[in-house]
């Protein structure tokens, strides 16, 4: 009889006995891994808290950048105002303008439906004003966008969100006072201390 070659009739395909986990190394295996999610955990949890931070941060931003383009669109002065007490910010025409029809037409803005959003509870905006106003009942507590895409002088020069045990985030105005960007906390204290230094050099 004539067989297969490379193949013995009495010989039965099983497992090497070196191959497969011990009972032992798996239980290895798997205090070791427990003992990593232990240690990772926490640090994973304040990244997933800092973004949520960063996205309203983000959102808030991106408000800012709208109203300054639709301000120039429009050909009125925009203003961002932020309630801290109903926990809510959102795009208004500024008291005593009127959006012109053609230029909401051009546009493609319908800026008689206000933008609003609300925020987390859990979140704080605190406002802060512009070092180069007199604090008075008058200050502004919003941010305006000129219809040349300037900000007005009373607009707020940076707003700080905030939460419990979270590093805060500020949205504050650049250089040139043409916008504003996302900065944390040590970003900030430098343009603060730089600000109010040339704000003494121009007086």
């Amino acid at each position: 009889m004539t067989l297969p070659i490379g193949k013995h009739p009495n010989r039965e395909s099983r497992p090497s006995p070196e191959s497969g986990f011990t009972l032992i190394e798996l239980i290895v295996v798997m205090a070791l891994l427990s003992l990593i999610f232990a240690l990772a955990a926490p640090s994973l949890s304040n990244f997933f808290k800092g973004r949520s931070i960063l996205e309203e941060a983000r959102r808030f931003l991106a408000l800012t950048r709208y109203a300054q383009s639709q301000a120039i669109s429009l050909s009125v002065p925009l203003e961002i105002q932020i309630d801290s007490s109903s926990k809510r910010y959102g795009l208004f025409t500024v008291a005593g303008y009127e959006v012109n029809v053609e230029s909401q037409n051009d546009s493609g803005a319908d800026i008689e439906q206000d933008i609003v959003f609300d925020y987390d509870e859990d979140y704080e905006f605190e406002l802060i004003a512009n070092d180069e106003i007199e604090k008075n009942e008058w200050t502004y507590s919003t941010i305006v966008f000129l219809p040349d895409g300037t900000l007005d002088e009373g607009s707020l020069y940076a707003v700080e969100i905030k939460k419990e045990d979270e590093n805060p985030l500020y949205i504050v105005q650049k250089e040139y006072r043409d916008g504003y960007e996302i900065v944390d906390q040590k970003d900030y204290e430098r343009q603060r201390s730089f600000h109010r230094s040339w704000i003494k050099k121009e007086k």
